[in-house]
């Protein structure tokens, strides 16, 4: 079982990449998770995930902040990509994933919460630790959303505690063995239409991902540096995994994408003004001929006087 998430990148000016964050804050890594909330629960109604999200996407439009997702009990919504650095819990941002939060989180919403904390462990090979936005800076932020049931979710995914128990069957007849092909059961396009995005690592494979374990075969190679327009998203239900797909192999159904991890976002670089030309100055011929016919007769007058 997995969850369906919402994808609404935010405006580049409000977060960093990876190298971004290494040369501001002097360090990257993902060890944890913050935890916010979006207001206290009196104030706002768990239906404006919406409007929070809008709300973010507009700040991040003024360079003021972002967050990694929003969560409520209807949705997960991305909106930076959780290997890029967003910019909502101060010293904690180059070294944890932030999660904005709704305040009426109910069961369905926690199990949300663990699932994507599950995941994002997996993405990133170990148990990252939950950490309250006060822990942090001084706001009251996230208030009474529990940590400890978080984490209880997590753990519970982790363990197969919501995968459905199998039904017992009767022995079967031996049959010869057929391949095992995953299935590829949903072809994301994202409303934001085409996104250009830059490669990251040297070199970048585009993978055949319909395959039901992670030794893919490589269709083709890129060079770090690379520009590639992306214009959704594929998923492997198999690997439960994403994999970005151009307009190319989304329109025919081809199972060639790449590594979300292995792209970032093109931001194209500021233009180097051109310096003015200065043009040449004019030089007027008769005011030469003058100067130096009044120089000949000077030099003139001068040895007519060594003579007298």
């Amino acid at each position: 079982m997995s969850y369906p998430i919402e994808i609404r990148l935010a405006d580049k000016r409000g977060w960093h990449t990876p190298a971004e964050a290494k040369a501001f804050y002097k360090k990257y890594s993902r060890d944890g998770i913050t935890i916010h909330w979006w207001n206290t629960p009196n104030l706002v109604k768990d239906s404006d995930h919406n409007n929070i999200a809008n709300y973010i996407l507009g700040k991040a439009q003024r360079a003021q902040g972002s967050v990694n997702y929003v969560l409520s009990n209807n949705k997960i919504t991305l909106l930076v990509n959780p290997d890029n650095v967003a910019w909502a819990s101060q010293n904690g941002n180059p070294t944890t994933v932030s999660v904005e939060f709704s305040p009426h989180l109910n069961a369905e919403g926690y199990k949300k919460a663990g699932w994507l904390i599950n995941e994002l462990e997996g993405r990133y090979g170990k148990v990252l630790k939950l950490y309250k936005h006060s822990f942090w800076f001084s706001t009251a932020c996230p208030g009474t959303l529990d940590l400890n049931r978080m984490r209880a979710e997590a753990d519970k995914w982790k363990a197969g505690g919501y995968a459905p128990k199998p039904i017992p069957k009767p022995v079967p007849v031996p049959v010869p063995p057929t391949p095992v092909v995953p299935v590829v059961n949903s072809w994301t396009l994202w409303k934001e239409g085409a996104i250009e995005y830059v490669v990251n690592k040297q070199p970048t494979h585009m993978w055949d991902f319909n395959s039901s374990t992670w030794s893919m075969k490589s269709v083709k190679q890129f060079n770090k540096g690379d520009r590639i327009f992306i214009v959704g998203h594929a998923h492997n239900s198999k690997l439960n995994k994403d994999y970005y797909i151009t307009q190319y192999s989304f329109d025919r159904k081809i199972t060639n994408g790449f590594n979300p991890a292995d792209l970032d976002v093109y931001v194209p670089p500021r233009p180097v003004p051109v310096p003015p030309v200065t043009p040449p100055t004019t030089v007027d011929k008769n005011m030469v001929i003058a100067f130096l016919e009044g120089l000949i007769a000077t030099i003139k007058g001068f040895i007519n006087k060594l003579k007298g």
